[in-house]
């Protein structure tokens, strides 16, 4: 499961909010879950490398046209 919370820095560091579930992605077992996932840098966009549901795997890319 990928949970989301919000952060507000303050001098003595990080106050982080309560976490809130997002989505549960069906990614790699353990130890290669680390690699399975990424954000872009705003936070707001995933990569998922999941694990395949079927006997055959496809390639799709989503991309955005830049603004």
């Amino acid at each position: 499961m990928l949970f989301a919370a919000s952060v507000e820095w303050r001098k003595t560091g990080p106050n982080l909010g309560t976490p809130h579930p997002l989505f549960r992605p069906p990614i790699l077992e353990f130890p290669w879950d680390r690699y399975s996932f990424d954000l872009d840098k705003n936070g707001d966009k995933f990569v998922v490398n999941t694990v395949p549901v079927n006997d055959y795997s496809s390639f799709v890319l989503v991309a955005e046209q830049p603004k």
